[in-house]
């Protein structure tokens, strides 16, 4: 049986665009927009930026959530990207937003571990 949820835990390393690392206002607009694009609907979303440069990003989506931290000073993303659903399998709706977020950043790097998660 294909499991339905999945959830993409991923660190993104050696980010050359270093302004999105740190740019809290412009790139959790993007953010947003990514996550409609794959097809995700937004129930609220929050940032915090911390003092060092970087900021933490969390999203509700009726699908459950998204979260993203940046370390701007070691050019790092980490990325929880947690999709379910009963309906249908949302694996390649995950799965694309990892690959839109690794160009985002221009990560050269990408560790990822993939869970199967129980609905």
């Amino acid at each position: 049986m294909k499991e339905k949820t999945v959830q993409i835990v991923a660190d993104l390393s050696n980010c050359s665009r270093s302004l999105r690392l740190r740019d809290v206002k412009k790139t959790t607009k993007d953010l947003r927009r990514f996550v409609r694009e794959v097809g995700m609907r937004i129930i609220k979303s929050q940032s915090h930026k911390f003092g060092m440069g970087g900021f933490s990003w969390v999203v509700i989506v009726a699908e459950s959530h998204v979260a993203i931290h940046t370390w701007r000073a070691e050019k790092i993303v980490n990325v929880d990207i947690f999709f379910c659903s009963y309906t249908k399998n949302n694996q390649a709706k995950a799965r694309k937003l990892l690959e839109i977020l690794t160009s985002y950043f221009g990560a050269k790097r990408v560790e990822t571990k993939v869970v199967a998660r129980q609905p």
